[in-house]
């Protein structure tokens, strides 16, 4: 079996955790990492204290898809779903396939202005297990474009198309991170929390 990739789930005492995964410059998501990230969610989720989940790449990437893409793939991407407060994508470099989709599931994204994205995974396929997730999150039309022509496109397109949110220099992404985590930490966390299972009941009904 594969080893997983590095995980880590650090927090801090403002209530933040932040979930980073992989370490190696081309890796993608095998399937023990798969159920590794998704364990490492649930547990989050479980913490009556957190406020924001930010999920953010270890490496030099944040995530190049999945080699995995049955039934682990959808567990990850129910769970972060499922995730009862605000979630952050830190987007420090390539997201594709599974790992454009996280970060189009997060409520909030940032991504380095040097990060490139592709929907399909390297097969040239939008894995099944995302497509629901991804009529939820992403505009139909990007969805149709992207998912049919597997073009690479630039951060700019990204946030043109509703894939992420705000863009920044590298060297400044986690500063920008902080400033998006601020609003979040002023507010109500109850009634973020009601609003997020809210918004559950209303993707489930």
């Amino acid at each position: 079996m594969t080893a997983p990739d590095p995980i880590a789930l650090e927090s801090d005492p403002r209530g933040v955790a932040r979930l980073s995964f992989g370490g190696e410059k081309d890796a993608q998501l095998e399937a023990p990492t798969l159920k590794a990230l998704t364990s490492a969610l649930n547990d989050a989720s479980m913490d009556s204290s957190l406020r924001v989940l930010i999920l953010s790449g270890g490496g030099e990437c944040f995530c190049k898809g999945a080699a995995e893409t049955g039934p682990p793939l959808a567990s990850l991407f129910a769970a972060l779903a499922a995730c009862p407060v605000p979630t952050l994508a830190r987007i420090n470099g390539p997201a594709m396939g599974a790992g454009l989709a996280l970060a189009s599931l997060c409520d909030l994204s940032v991504a380095d202005d040097l990060a490139r994205f592709r929907l399909t995974e390297e097969d040239g396929e939008v894995p099944d297990a995302l497509l629901p997730f991804l009529q939820e999150a992403v505009n139909p039309r990007a969805l149709r474009r992207f998912g049919l022509t597997g073009e690479t496109f630039d951060a700019e397109t990204a946030r043109r198309y509703g894939f992420i949110d705000a863009i920044c220099l590298g060297a400044q992404l986690d500063e920008t991170v902080e400033m998006m985590l601020a609003p979040l930490l002023e507010g109500d966390g109850r009634a973020q929390r009601r609003l997020k299972a809210a918004l559950r009941g209303a993707r489930t009904a």
